[in-house]
């Protein structure tokens, strides 16, 4: 492996290299924080407190069974799962049938599960919803015997925190005809830029492992108006660029320096 890694060819070669390894660093991050048990002082609401202050919710992504029937969720089958709003937790849509008006998100009716929904103080009628399933959904059979409750993982909160930078940034897309998209962009010690539709979002849009990309100011040639180029900055290589306008020029240097070290998989100072 190091004499490979001594020996590249080329740079394609060597940005490959940079690319999987970032990646393989970024897969076993994931896998490690899956693995983390629940503790003391990171739980979400219960009781009395179901629906008054938000959740932490479970990923999704690290969830393979419902977590009140525990009916398997198939591969492709991400549809199926659905978060109870009250306590966090991943389940199926059965089990996440009803919706309530939670007081922490200003009264809009969100879905829980069926054991929070009979825990929450009782409300009128009007407030009480039925919520159908979604199509094609298919149900499974429910185990007989009482559910355990299931422990929250400490980690389960969106990729967007805990990021070395974060923020909103305008990404341009489509060639010189392009529009801008507004996104909120975070990026880890794992040396990957995650972007999110909007800073309250648990789960990316899109992941980008940065180490052996470039980073430099964005230019004319980029697609720029003259005006707007203080305040942009490209993330590219030989075949591909990414061409970012932050608020201010002051903000793009933050950027350009935390993707900088990104880059060279240095630790951020």
């Amino acid at each position: 492996m190091i004499d490979s890694w001594a020996s590249v060819r080329s740079p394609e070669e060597k940005l490959a290299w940079m690319q999987t390894l970032a990646k393989a660093a970024h897969d076993l991050k994931q896998r490690k924080s899956s693995l983390k048990v629940y503790v003391q002082g990171q739980k979400s609401p219960e009781g009395a407190e179901l629906g008054l202050r938000a959740p932490v919710l479970v990923r999704a992504d690290t969830v393979s069974k419902c977590m009140r029937c525990s009916a398997g969720f198939s591969t492709f089958g991400l549809r199926w799962k659905h978060h109870c709003h009250a306590c966090g937790i991943v389940a199926c849509s059965k089990c996440v049938s009803r919706k309530a008006r939670l007081q922490y998100d200003g009264g809009r009716a969100c879905r829980v599960c069926d054991a929070c929904y009979a825990a929450m103080a009782p409300m009128s009628d009007d407030d009480q919803q039925q919520c159908c399933p979604l199509p094609g959904c298919e149900e499974l059979p429910s185990p007989a015997g009482p559910v355990p409750p299931f422990p929250l993982p400490p980690d389960s909160n969106r990729y967007g925190s805990g990021a070395v930078l974060s923020g909103y940034l305008r990404l341009k897309t489509g060639g010189r005809r392009a529009h801008w998209q507004r996104r909120w962009f975070a990026l880890h010690r794992d040396f990957v830029l995650y972007s999110f539709r909007s800073e309250q979002d648990e789960l990316p849009l899109t992941s980008v492992p940065v180490p052996g990309l470039a980073v430099a100011a964005a230019e004319k040639a980029d697609g720029l108006e003259p005006r707007s180029c203080a305040a942009a900055f490209k993330l590219f290589h030989q075949r591909r660029a990414y061409v970012f306008q932050a608020q201010d020029a002051q903000d793009a240097q933050r950027w350009m320096a935390a993707l900088e070290r990104a880059s060279k998989a240095e630790e951020p100072s």
